[in-house]
């Protein structure tokens, strides 16, 4: 890591000692962790953000020396999107590990749940159906089996308890089941925090 670190500011010292010194009068340079907004058209094409129909915000935060939480942020001027008609399955792990606290209290079910709601309210509804597809395990004493609930609202997946393996796989093949017949995008958001059991 020293070594890599040594041949960076070697390298950054000979491309500094090549620009004018004119360059040096120029405003500093933003926080590398905090880098300016980027602006686009609704095809993606660079635009000026008073033209931009989607902005782009990203923010890195450092957690330890080499560790950094990055936070990617995408907003959209819903008057430049025009709907199409799309079928999104949310396949959320539901098994026991969902119930650990993470920092903070929360549990990885309450931060599951609050990304799915925070990106069904940024999405909104016009045009798009929402379905769940909860992949978990039933325990007994001897086995664990695939327990596979399709709950018909928000407020219905609310109320279902983390318990059992990771049965990822059974998720999966029950969300392709839970798309619409019509000529619609279909969209399989896949949540969880472990690699599957099945």
């Amino acid at each position: 890591m020293k070594k890599r670190l040594l041949s960076a500011f070697l390298v950054l010292a000979m491309v500094l000692t090549l620009l004018p010194s004119a360059a040096f009068a120029a405003e500093p340079p933003a926080d590398p962790l905090k880098p300016a907004d980027e602006y686009y058209t609704i095809g993606g094409e660079d635009a000026e953000k008073d033209d931009a129909a989607i902005t782009l915000s990203k923010i890195a935060t450092r957690l330890t020396d080499d560790t950094y939480e990055v936070t990617l942020t995408a907003t959209a001027n819903k008057q430049d999107i025009q709907p199409q008609e799309t079928d999104v399955v949310f396949v959320i792990d539901g098994s026991g590990s969902m119930n650990d606290r993470l920092p903070g209290g929360s549990t990885r079910w309450q931060v599951a749940l609050d990304a799915v709601k925070t990106m069904q309210d940024n999405l909104g509804n016009n045009g798009i159906t929402y379905k769940y597809v909860v992949y978990k395990g039933v325990n007994s004493q001897v086995f664990d089996w695939p327990d596979i609930q399709t709950p018909a609202t928000f407020d219905a997946l609310k109320n279902i308890r983390p318990i059992g393996g990771t049965y990822l796989s059974r998720g999966v093949e029950e969300a392709l089941t839970q798309f619409s017949d019509a000529d619609a995008n279909r969209v399989m958001i896949v949540v969880g925090d472990g690699a599957s059991d099945d």
